[in-house]
């Protein structure tokens, strides 16, 4: 308290228009903790004990596997709701088992012979039978009114034949090395979506409340052009291994500029761009983490134009393209061994000369 009185009587001491620079100081100081505290109670980026916040840019759309690939933000949280009959393991950089047990693939390469396992439910307690995949398959995907040529194409001329129970086979017409990623499309349930016409299926509300059979089932969603928030918990009856995270909400970003600036209140962030990534990377709380996507880039030739008719033309384009030093400029982290080793032909590598 004694020190206290020595500025008081310090304060009294001091001219007018000291004392008034000193109360201006103060107000000023006063108004802009108010409005900081104001602004901590205002923001609806809170972190709650137990939960994991994530922040990712997009918007939430279409909550539905089979219209995932048209929405990165979609496409994520599908893989949490959503089970394929296989899974992409990045540890392994492989397919691995799903809602199938286990495949076999011919000798020829042509078909494919998929055993459902048997204690997998839907996130409303339905089992999941063999009659969700025919579903899933013959019913939307091969459907000529689904509005996903990625994977209706895929799809087009693939035999699909119920055998017994619990197995599933598809035929392919010719041989398709990269075919086995089409199986990681989530199957969907017959038991909600059967009197769904497909025209209706992509504006459906069960793109806003999908029942899924994956390891979190969505619990509340709000969207709104400011940004969007999806709570989702772990679902008890899943028959995988139980995810470590209980509770994740997911909020959404319209740019990355929105992200950066509330990463504080979050916990998690994803997709960044190499400035972003540099901005976070600033930052003592966080910590960076690469990983491998299940998906591949890939450069197609026209062939309907006239130059590129021309078989000599596109063979000088392949060797004249430094693929290497395209990815080192756009800085993407890609499998090199997997684009050296399997998507270019060795006849075909950066040859300027040969080109």
């Amino acid at each position: 308290m004694s020190g206290f009185k020595k500025l008081w009587r310090l304060f009294l001491s001091m001219p007018w228009s000291e004392k008034l620079l000193v109360i201006v100081l103060v107000l000023a100081f006063c108004v802009s903790i108010g409005q900081l505290a104001v602004s901590r109670l205002a923001s609806p980026y809170k972190q709650e004990k137990g939960v994991i916040s994530e922040g990712i840019v997009g918007h939430i759309r279409n909550i539905n596997s089979v219209y995932a690939d048209f929405n990165e933000t979609d496409r994520d949280i599908s893989e949490l709701i959503f089970s394929g009959l296989v899974k992409y393991d990045p540890l392994k950089s492989d397919y691995a088992p799903d809602l199938a047990e286990k495949w076999e693939l011919s000798s020829n390469n042509l078909t494919y012979t998929f055993t459902l396992r048997s204690d997998a439910l839907w996130h409303d307690g339905v089992p999941v039978t063999l009659d969700d995949v025919v579903f899933t398959f013959k019913e939307i995907i091969k459907n000529p009114g689904l509005r996903n040529p990625i994977i209706a194409n895929a799809f087009e001329n693939v035999m699909i034949e119920k055998k017994a129970q619990n197995t599933i086979i598809f035929t392919l017409p010719r041989a398709n090395s990269y075919f086995i990623p089409y199986f990681t499309v989530g199957i969907l349930p017959k038991h909600l979506l059967a009197d769904t016409a497909i025209n209706n299926l992509e504006k459906s509300p069960f793109g806003q409340h999908p029942i899924g059979s994956g390891p979190y089932r969505l619990t509340t969603l709000k969207i709104s052009n400011s940004g969007d928030v999806a709570d989702l918990t772990a679902f008890p009856q899943y028959y995988g291994p139980k995810p470590t995270i209980e509770y994740l909400r997911i909020y959404t970003f319209p740019n990355e500029t929105a992200l950066l600036k509330e990463r504080g209140a979050l916990r998690t962030l994803s997709r960044f761009s190499p400035e972003g990534e540099a901005a976070v990377a600033a930052d003592p709380r966080f910590a960076t983490y690469h990983y491998t996507l299940n998906q591949f880039t890939a450069l197609y030739f026209n062939t309907t134009t006239p130059v590129l008719k021309d078989k000599r033309v596109r063979q000088a384009l392949a060797m004249g393209l430094n693929k290497d030093l395209l990815i080192k400029a756009r800085e993407q982290r890609v499998d090199s061994l997997g684009l050296n080793d399997r998507h270019t032909e060795p006849q075909f590598a950066f040859n300027p000369t040969g080109a």
